[in-house]
Parts: C-alpha cells; sequence; structure tokens
C-alpha cells in the first residue's frame, strides 16, 4: 500500500539564474528517452523503474515531462502533469510517496505530440520528447539517468483529425490497436537526452527547459457518471437520432451496474446523455470483439444539421438531429484490455458507436475520470427571484469546466486562456472561493509572456502565440482586480516589474499622434461586432482609435492605484499625469458635441457602447457625464 500527495517547492529567488546554477533538487536530475523515438513524431513510452526498500519510507520526488507525464507507483495513480506552461518555465510535480518495506515499482507513461500542426494541441507548448525524476530523501537511488530505468516504446497509437467544424485546436482523435499497444517490443534502457543541471559561475544559460516549480493543486480525478441513455440504433454516422426508446440494458452499462454485449457482424450507435456537462477522461474495458471497432465521442449539443455546428437548437433535444464530435477509438483484440485516454473530452452527450467483426464484444465497464481543477462555489447568494438559484448554478458549473491547469475560453473548441476571457473568470473566481492559486497562475504566466515582443500575449501558453496589445492592457487591470479582492502584498510586488516593463513597451511606440497611442502592432480586438473586432491596425490607412486609447486610459489608472498600494509613489504620479494628458487629448480628439457622445473614429463618424462605458469608467471625464 502506498499513499501519495502533492506538495510545492518554493520558487527560488533568482529565477534568473535557472540553468545556469541548480536551483531544485529536480536539476540535478538527466533527462531520458527511448532511444528509438524520433522527436520530431508522435510518441508514447513508459518509463519504468523496479526498487526494492529494505524499510519504510517517506520519499519526496520531483517529475516532469515533454508533452505530458501520467505517474504511478504499485499501479496507484500518483499524479498527471506537467502543468502546461511555456519553455522557459516549464513545469514540474513535487509528491510525496510513503512506502512500506518491499518490492515497488514506479510507472511513467510519456506521450509527445510530435510536430505536425495537425496533432499538437495550440495551447500545448513542446521542445522534445523526454522524462525527467528526482527523488530525495530516498535510501536507494530512483532518479532518471543513473537508475536502471527502462523505456518501452508503445505503438498502435493513431490520430484523426476530429469531424467538429469550425476553429478546433484541442488536438486529434486517438485510435488505439490493441494488438500492438498491449504487446510492446521489449524495453530497453533509458537514454540520457540532456545531462544534469551544472553550476556554471561563467554566466552560460544552458539550452532547454528551465524547470519552475508549479503553484497549482493536482487536478481533480474522481469517477462520474448518472445520466441517461436517450437512443440505441442501427445507422451511420451522419443519420439523425429516431425518436427516444427505453434501453435497459445500456442503461445498466454506462450506470456501471452490468456489462453489455455487442453480437459479432453489428453496427450500434448509442447516445448517452450526461445531464451535465463534463471534462473527464474516458477508459473503457473491452473483452473479446477481435476486428471489432468502439468509438467514444463527445459533444456539446446535438445539431439542427450534419453541416451547421452553430445550430443547436434546444440543447434538451436529440430526436430529428445530428451528432458531430471529437473522441477516440478502441480496437480490441479479444483479451481483457483497458483502454487508456491521452487527453480528457468535454460535453453533455457521448456517443458510443460499436462496430463487430467476426466476434461478439462484451463491453466491460466505461469510466469518467472527471479532471479539472478542484473549484467549488463556496460563497451564498439569496435573493426573493427563485430564478438566480439556476442562474448560480449554471454559472458555476460554467467556470469549473474552464477552469484546469490554466483558464479556458472554452473546454470544448480551444481550451487556451486568453486575457480578456481569464479577467471575467478571475473576478467569478473572487466571490466563489478564496482559492487562488490558478489565479495567480494566470497572471504569472500572462507576465511571462513578455519575453516574446515586450507586450504580454493574447493568449498563453500557445504555440502559435498571438498578440493584441488591447489584450495586454487588459492584464493591467487584472492585477488592480486582484489587489482589490485579495491582500497579496508580495505577490503584487512581483508583477510590478512586468507592469512597468508593458508600460514602457506603450511608451516606445512612435508618436504620431502623441499622447495618443498610434496603430499598434497585433490585434487589436475590442469585441465580436461590426467595426470594433479590428480597430487600429497599421498600414497606409492607419489612424486611431478612442475605444483603444480610452481602454488604455483604464489601464494608466490602475498602473497608478498599483504603484500607490504596493510601489513607488513617484511612479504612481507620472502615470497620473500620463493619463491625464491622454484624457484631454481624447476629449479634443473624439467628443462629439452636437451627440453628447465619444466617437470611435476621428471622422466621427462611428459611435459605440463601448467607447462611451470606458469613458465613464475612466473617471476622467465628469463634466460629460
Amino acid at each position: 500500500m502506498i499513499r501519495a500527495e502533492r506538495f510545492h517547492v518554493a520558487p527560488a529567488p533568482l529565477p534568473a539564474d535557472n540553468n545556469i546554477r541548480y536551483q531544485y533538487p529536480i536539476h540535478r536530475a538527466k533527462w531520458v528517452r527511448h532511444p528509438d523515438i524520433d522527436p520530431r513524431q508522435i510518441s508514447f513510452c513508459r518509463y519504468s523503474l523496479d526498487f526494492v526498500l529494505a524499510a519504510p519510507a517517506t520519499i519526496d520526488i520531483h517529475v516532469s515531462a515533454d508533452n505530458r507525464f501520467e505517474l504511478r507507483c504499485d499501479g496507484a495513480y500518483v499524479g498527471m502533469g506537467p502543468d502546461r506552461s511555456d519553455i522557459a518555465h516549464w513545469s514540474f510535480h513535487s509528491y510525496r510517496l510513503t512506502l512500506e518495506e518491499g518490492a515497488h515499482r514506479l510507472d511513467a507513461a510519456v506521450h509527445f505530440m510530435g510536430l505536425n500542426p495537425a496533432d499538437r494541441p495550440w495551447a500545448q507548448t513542446y521542445l522534445e520528447p523526454g522524462f525527467v525524476l528526482y527523488a530525495e530523501n530516498s535510501p536507494v537511488d530512483l532518479n532518471t539517468g543513473s537508475a536502471p530505468w527502462q523505456a518501452t516504446l508503445l505503438t498502435g497509437v493513431t490520430t484523426a483529425k476530429p469531424a467538429v467544424k469550425g476553429f478546433f485546436v484541442v488536438g486529434p482523435n486517438y485510435i488505439v490497436d490493441a494488438r500492438s499497444y498491449f504487446a510492446p517490443a521489449p524495453p530497453v534502457a533509458a537514454a540520457v537526452v540532456r545531462e544534469a543541471g551544472r553550476q556554471i559561475e561563467g554566466g552560460t544559460i544552458l539550452p532547454g527547459w528551465k524547470l519552475y516549480p508549479s503553484r497549482l493543486p493536482e487536478q481533480l480525478r474522481r469517477p462520474v457518471g448518472g445520466g441517461r441513455v436517450r437512443c440505441v440504433a442501427h445507422q451511420p454516422d451522419d443519420a439523425p437520432f429516431p425518436p427516444e426508446a427505453p434501453a435497459p440494458d445500456w442503461q445498466a452499462f454506462v450506470e456501471g451496474r452490468a456489462p453489455v454485449t455487442v453480437p459479432a457482424h453489428t453496427r450500434v450507435v448509442v447516445l448517452w446523455d450526461l445531464e451535465q456537462y463534463h471534462t473527464a477522461y474516458p477508459e473503457l474495458t473491452t473483452t473479446g470483439g477481435a476486428g471489432a471497432r468502439v468509438t467514444i465521442e463527445w459533444a456539446e449539443s446535438c445539431l439542427v444539421t450534419h453541416t451547421d455546428a452553430r445550430r443547436k437548437g434546444n440543447r434538451n433535444e436529440v430526436t430529428g438531429k445530428y451528432f458531430v464530435g471529437n473522441g477516440d477509438t478502441a480496437l480490441p483484440d479479444g483479451p481483457t484490455r483497458t483502454f487508456p485516454s491521452f487527453w480528457w473530452r468535454a460535453g453533455r452527450y457521448v456517443r458510443i458507436v460499436v462496430e463487430t467483426a467476426d466476434a461478439p464484444v462484451t463491453l466491460e465497464r466505461l469510466r469518467l475520470w472527471e479532471s479539472r481543477l478542484p473549484l467549488e462555489n463556496e460563497s451564498v447568494f439569496r435573493c426573493s427571484d427563485a430564478e438566480f438559484a439556476g442562474i448560480i448554478a449554471l454559472a458555476t458549473r460554467g467556470i469549473q469546466m474552464c477552469a484546469h491547469e490554466t483558464y479556458m475560453d472554452c473546454p470544448y473548441y480551444e481550451q487556451m486562456m486568453y486575457v480578456g476571457d481569464t479577467r471575467l473568470q478571475m473576478l467569478t473566481s473572487y466571490v466563489m472561493s478564496g482559492e487562488d492559486r490558478l489565479n495567480q497562475r494566470a497572471l504569472e504566466i500572462f507576465d511571462w509572456s513578455r519575453q516574446e515582443t515586450g507586450f504580454v500575449l493574447e493568449r498563453c501558453p500557445s504555440d502559435p502565440k498571438q498578440l493584441s496589445c488591447t489584450f495586454a492592457m487588459i492584464w493591467i487591470l487584472m492585477l488592480r482586480d486582484y489587489a482589490w479582492w485579495r491582500r497579496d502584498a508580495a505577490f503584487l510586488r512581483q508583477r510590478l516589474k512586468g507592469l512597468r516593463c508593458l508600460l514602457e513597451e506603450f511608451k516606445a511606440l512612435p508618436a504620431t499622434y502623441s499622447p495618443l497611442l498610434p496603430a499598434l502592432p497585433g490585434w487589436s480586438f475590442m469585441d465580436w461586432v461590426d467595426g470594433l473586432s479590428f480597430v487600429n491596425k497599421p498600414g497606409p490607412n492607419a489612424s486611431v482609435a478612442a475605444v483603444v486609447n480610452l481602454l488604455f486610459l483604464n489601464a494608466l489608472n490602475a498602473a497608478a492605484d498599483l504603484e500607490t498600494a504596493f510601489g513607488e509613489p513617484h511612479l504612481a504620479e507620472y502615470n497620473r499625469a500620463w493619463a491625464g494628458r491622454l484624457a484631454a487629448a481624447i476629449e479634443k480628439q473624439f467628443w462629439d458635441e452636437e451627440r453628447g457622445l465619444f466617437a470611435d473614429d476621428v471622422a466621427h463618424r462611428q459611435f459605440s457602447e463601448h467607447s462611451q462605458c470606458l469613458a465613464l469608467l475612466s473617471g476622467h471625464f465628469p463634466a460629460r457625464e
């Protein structure tokens, strides 16, 4: 029996010394991988170490991988990661293992998504495949690169493009062929691909991952289920669902009460309504069914037509509607097999499609392992309007489904953390819970993203990267939000350097319309409405936009407030003076006396609610209110 508990290592006081001097115990371990892995291609590998303890021991281990690991000890789940970040702050996790005397085994399933853009989730950064583990307080050597770790190459996994329409960048569908996946070649000694860190007094920075401790808790991992089977049919994928009918055998299966057997030469389509939105790793166990194909796909809703993903209609209705989703396929080979999932899936509806060949297949069990940040609503809201209770429950579920290793704009289509979306998610979390580790993580990841252009990036971690200077302004507002909602002066002072550097980038822009901001680099996105989705674009017709300058005015106000509370008073006064000059220029250029509104453009042809709201929020125009 083992006990595993995640703990956290404090960040080193001199982050610039990372990959120059030892900063964390894991720096003393070597990165390894299977010697036959092509670092450009998708790969799946299991790293294993057998060891014996002469007496019970409590061992602290630090572990990371590129891209992902799932760590087990003696078959028991320990943890999964690493938490998504960038190469310059590559996450490692720390676990405390309490082990009895005797024989033990560490196993890490590691997969790397390769360099093919069609396979890689956009939110997943990467360098090259590898695995690293370092153990403290261990009576035996467990470290990669010195202990006899074995590497087993897991073949039989292929990928396919999901059928989901539109912008969909969370990664591929996985197809696992049991014939080769569960019958791999014998293990070989894991090969060292990067040496342990060294003390380099001359200041040379070693290339590669800069390992950095993640502040996050372990993601939830617990079985979820429930719901009901809405339909069982024998039809092609692109056919509409027939009227609902009871299916007691399949209902018992999805509830985990009984297996279900599909005869030979049969195709069956099962629509499972979870009756709640979930993000979960599916885990399917089958027996028999050599030559069969079992596909488990997820969708947020069934569609009114097979070709238009925007037409969902009433999401509670399924009859006559179509299913288009993403997911994974298992190819059984006869023996009892439990098929892995390499990433979690999201949605309310699950479609199970079983196609058998010459042998029947028994689906023994389908478990869904919920995966998300352990964020719960600890607040209380009372109102005479009973409808608010339902709204709060819906909103709570929405934020939970978007809170993982990062916040996400959406768990189904993109799974990327955007500054604009994240500000609203963080404000929501402040009134829900005192759990702030993901909020701190988001603020620091956006801060780190400045290394690319000097500006906070629109989204991160991300590959490809994206720049929006308007979103960079919002990051300053996020810092002030955190200051107003939380008493955490130490964390905020750590971010002041990034705030000041960001303002210097804006100051260094061409002074064409000074003090108004000129056309900005990147995408000056404001809102998905006509005239505001692409504003302030550089080019021969470049001009200035009120809405962008008004947003920056609010950011300068926030910067001044932060300097007053946590930084330098003279910088606070400098920012207030800058804001005053900008406000005067905005009023002179954009105020339309006839309409009593701020125009969006210098010609006063376009007006928006956005400019009026930002002007009011700034507090600089009391005479115009």
